[in-house]
C-alpha cells in the first residue's frame, strides 16, 4: 500500500518530491488506467514537449519498491512524473481497469527474466580454485603483517605518552595509520585516525581541564578499542587460514577489520528476517569527520523479536546537497526482508511499506520494554563485557513514574527501581524542562509534543555508566504513551 511518507522516502531529493507533488496538485495526469489485480498503473502527463509522457507504477513484486517507468529524459528514478503519479494512486484516484499496454508488459517480462538470472547466478557454488586459495591465504598473510604494524604503533604511543605527540610525529602517526589500506585493513585504520584526531584535541585542550580529561579519555577508548581487535582480529585471522576457510564470517570482527557484507552474503548465512514489523522510537543525525560522511541512525523496536534495531544511513558529506537525505518515519514499517548484521544490533532494508500506527500497535509496543530496570541494568553489564562494543545500549524501558527530587528528575518502574534521566551529558534539574523541551526543537521536521509524564507507559534511550558519578545513567530519546509517541531526539 503506497503511503506519502513512503514516497517521500523514495524521491531522490526534495526538489524531486517537490516538483512531482505539484503535478499531482495541478491534475497533470489523464487517462488513469489499472490492471485489474491493482499492481500496475499507467497514465499520460503534460510535458514540455508537445507528446504527453508515457508513466507506469509496477507494484508486482510485493517484496520491492515499486518501480517507476516513464518516457521523459529524467535520469533520476523515480522522477517527478513517476512521483506524482505515486501520490495519485495514494489519493485513491479512479483509475479504470484496461488490458496492460504492450510496452510496459515488455518491460516487466524482461525486468522478470533479469531477477531470475540473478537468482540462478547466486544459487550457483562459487568454483573454488588452487589460484583463489592462494590469493586469499595471501590476503590474510598481509593483514597478519598488519595488525603487526598496529601493535608496534600502538606500543611505541603507550611508551611515549599521549602528551609526547608534538605535529610532527603525530603527522607521522597519520602517515603510517594510511599504510594500513595497503594491507587490507580499512577498519583498522579508521580506529588510528580517530586516535590521531582524539590526541591532537587532547593537545590543544590542555588549558581547558575538563576537555583535556574529555579528550584523554577518548583517546583511551580507541585505544582499548583497538587493542582488542589487533588481538582478537590475529586469533581471528589465523584460524580462517589454519582452516582454508576464506568465506565471509558471521563474527563481528569481519566487519571490525574492514569486510563489507553484500545482502547475497547475508542471506546465504540466512542472516534475515521476512514480514518484519518495525515502529521507529528515535532518528539521529551525526557528521562523522573522519570517514567524511553524514551518519544517520534510525533506532526502531522490531515488534516481533522485541529487540532494538537500527538502520544506519551513509551519505558522503560532498554529495550531501546533491541527494535526498533520509528522515524520520512515523508510520508502521513493515520490511519484506530484514537483513541483519551478525555481531551488532545494525539492520538494512531496501523495500518496505508502511501504514498507520494504531493503540494496538503501541500497547505491543509497550510489551516490547525490558522486564524491569534490574534486567536491562544486567542486560547492559553483560553488552558493555564486550570490549569491541560501546559502553552504552539502546534499551526500551517500563516506565510506572516519571517524578522530580531536589535537583534531579527520575523515572521508576513497577519494583520501585529507579534511574536518574539525563538530555546529552547534563543531568536534568528540573522536569519542566522535559514538558516544554519541544519548543527548543520548532525548527525540525519531526513531531513533538509537550510529554504527559502521568500517562508514560515506556521510556526509550540510552543506558551509559557515568563516569564521573561512578553510576548507570539514562539518556532520554522518547517517550511512549498509550496514544503516541513523543519523540526527544
Amino acid at each position: 500500500m503506497l503511503t506519502r511518507s513512503m514516497i517521500e522516502q523514495m524521491a531522490v531529493n526534495d526538489s524531486s518530491f517537490k516538483n512531482g507533488e505539484k503535478l499531482y496538485d495541478k491534475g497533470s495526469f489523464y487517462e488513469l488506467k489499472r490492471t485489474e489485480d491493482s499492481k500496475v498503473y499507467w497514465a499520460l502527463c503534460e510535458g514540455s514537449g508537445k507528446n504527453p509522457y508515457k508513466v507506469s507504477v509496477d507494484m508486482s513484486d510485493e517484496s520491492k519498491l515499486p518501480v517507476c517507468r516513464c518516457s521523459c529524459p529524467s535520469r533520476q528514478f523515480p522522477c517527478k512524473h513517476g512521483i506524482g503519479l505515486m501520490l495519485s494512486i495514494a489519493a485513491g484516484k479512479d483509475f479504470c481497469v484496461d488490458e496492460i499496454p504492450s510496452e510496459i508488459k515488455e518491460k516487466h517480462e524482461k525486468a522478470e527474466e533479469r531477477e531470475a538470472k540473478k537468482i540462478a547466478k547466486q544459487a550457483k557454488p562459487k568454483k573454488v580454485t588452487a589460484a583463489s586459495i592462494k590469493a586469499s591465504e595471501k590476503k590474510i598473510e598481509k593483514q597478519l603483517e598488519g595488525l603487526d604494524l598496529c601493535r608496534k604503533m600502538m606500543n611505541e604511543l603507550m611508551t611515549s605518552g599521549l602528551a609526547t605527540l608534538s605535529g610532527t610525529s603525530l603527522e607521522k602517526f597519520r602517515e603510517l595509520s594510511a599504510e594500513l589500506y595497503n594491507y587490507g585493513l580499512p577498519g583498522p585504520q579508521r580506529i588510528i585516525n580517530r586516535i590521531a584526531e582524539s590526541v591532537a584535541n587532547f593537545r590543544d585542550s590542555e588549558k581547558n581541564e575538563d576537555k583535556s580529561k574529555e579528550f584523554y579519555a577518548g583517546t583511551l577508548k580507541h585505544l582499548i578499542h583497538l587493542n582488542t581487535v589487533v588481538k582478537k582480529g590475529r586469533a581471528f585471522l589465523e584460524k580462517k587460514l589454519a582452516d582454508k576457510d576464506f568465506a565471509e564470517s558471521d563474527d563481528i570482527l569481519f566487519e571490525e577489520l574492514g569486510g563489507i557484507w553484500k545482502l547475497e552474503s547475508l542471506d546465504k548465512i540466512g542472516s534475515f528476517q521476512e514480514n518484519a514489523r518495525l515502529i521507529e522510537l528515535s532518528f539521529d543525525e551525526t557528521e562523522d569527520n573522519i570517514k567524511e560522511e553524514i551518519q544517520q541512525k534510525s533506532y526502531c523496536m522490531n515488534l516481533d523479536t522485541k529487540e532494538i534495531c537500527v538502520k544506519l544511513n551513509m551519505v558522503p558529506v560532498k554529495i550531501r546537497s546533491k541527494v535526498r537525505l533520509a528522515e524520520s518515519c512515523f508510520d508502521m514499517i513493515r520490511v519484506p526482508v530484514l537483513y541483519k548484521y551478525p555481531g551488532t544490533d545494525r539492520v538494512r532494508y531496501d523495500n518496505f511499506t508502511t501504514s498507520k500506527i494504531e493503540g494496538s500497535d503501541l500497547n505491543e509496543l509497550v510489551m516490547c520494554a525490558e522486564e524491569n530496570f534490574e534486567v536491562a541494568e544486567k542486560k547492559f553489564k553483560n553488552y558493555i563485557k564486550n570490549t569491541l562494543h560501546e559502553k552504552e545500549l539502546m534499551v526500551l524501558l517500563p516506565a510506572a513514574e516519571v517524578f522530580q527530587t531536589d535537583d534531579s528528575v527520575f523515572m521508576k518502574d513497577a519494583q520501585g527501581n529507579m534511574l536518574e534521566l539525563v538530555m546529552g551529558t547534563d543531568h536534568v534539574a528540573d522536569i519542566n524542562t522535559l514538558r516544554y523541551l519541544p519548543a527548543a526543537f520548532a525548527n525540525m521536521k519531526a513531531l513533538y509534543y509537550p510529554p504527559d509524564f502521568d500517562e508514560v507507559k515506556a521510556i526509550f534511550g540510552k543506558m551509559f555508566f557515568n563516569e564521573s558519578k561512578k553510576g548507570i545513567q539514562f539518556q532520554l530519546y522518547s517517550v511512549v504513551t498509550a496514544k503516541k509517541i513523543i519523540r526527544i531526539v
